[in-house]
């Protein structure tokens, strides 16, 4: 936790030089998640949707923290943002989906 907890400070530092940037807003929310910060995940996977609202790893890894706190319907959303992508992550919310739910 401790290593994440330092990158975080080096995501954060590159977030005010870079705001609008989709890789540091993806990696700001993955990080908050892994520190268990679960609202600052999900603001930053919620700000990244808006510069890039079809961004198929940040749909799917805001529907896993919604099947983590039960927000089931919000994942639903995210696998629907993700069924025309033809891509891995809409399989892997799919599975998390119907495992959990």
């Amino acid at each position: 936790n401790k290593k994440f907890e330092k990158a975080l400070k080096y995501f954060v530092i590159a977030y005010k030089e870079t705001p609008n940037n989709i890789n540091v807003l993806n990696h700001l929310g993955f990080t908050y998640n892994i520190v268990g910060d679960v609202l600052m995940s999900e603001i930053y996977y919620q700000e990244a949707l808006i510069i890039d609202p079809k961004n198929p790893e940040i749909n799917q890894r805001l529907g896993e923290l919604y099947v983590n706190t039960k927000r089931i319907n919000l994942a639903k959303e995210r696998l629907k943002a993700l069924r025309t992508c033809n891509c891995e992550e809409y399989s892997i919310l799919k599975n998390i989906l119907e495992k959990n739910y």
